[in-house]
């Protein structure tokens, strides 16, 4: 699965997130595997253990902010969306703070708190809202289908790391679209 990784996130780096000109050929491949090897971390540990690890949180936050900095730095990034991009994730990390907080820690973790800034600069706006959406929609279905299976009872907890993650592979390569079809439907 790693290797597969590996690949993949090599080839969208290389690809589909390809920004023209040196260093950005080579840095932003690299930035990419590095973001899909943490990303599979913050998965595998939240599914496997129940938490997501705060290296990984941090390493995904340095990582990010780094790579707007730089964006906008170089002058490939707009200041504007650098801003939108912390503001986002700002908020998504006050909501899931308030859902930790009136759960008392029961429905919801702190990881996914701390995971919410680094969300915030990966996606931007209007990325941010549609990978969360998307991974609540596919934790309520997850759910509801582990209850089916009588694998999991009402009231047990499961992980929302792994459905953030996927949320966030989902908006990067079609959120644009879906934002612009979901207000198509208004």
């Amino acid at each position: 699965m790693t290797g597969l990784l590996f690949v993949w996130w090599l080839w969208m780096g290389r690809g589909f997130f390809l920004l023209v000109g040196q260093p950005w050929t080579l840095l932003q491949p690299v930035f990419w595997l590095l973001t899909g090897m943490l990303l599979l971390v913050v998965f595998v540990a939240d599914w496997r253990f129940g938490l997501i690890p705060d290296s990984a949180n941090f390493s995904l936050f340095v990582l990010a902010l780094g790579y707007r900095l730089a964006l906008t730095g170089s002058g490939l990034m707009e200041s504007a969306d650098l801003v939108k991009a912390i503001i986002c994730g700002l908020v998504l990390m006050a909501f899931f703070y308030g859902l930790w907080f009136f759960t008392k820690g029961r429905g919801f973790g702190f990881g996914d708190v701390k995971l919410a800034p680094s969300l915030g600069l990966l996606l931007g706006w209007p990325k941010t809202i549609v990978a969360v959406f998307l991974a609540f929609v596919l934790g309520a279905v997850v759910a509801v289908v582990l209850i089916a299976l009588g694998k999991k009872k009402l009231g047990q907890t499961i992980p929302f790391g792994p459905f953030l993650v996927l949320g966030t592979f989902a908006a990067l390569l079609f959120g644009g679209r879906l934002w612009g079809w979901y207000f198509g439907q208004l």
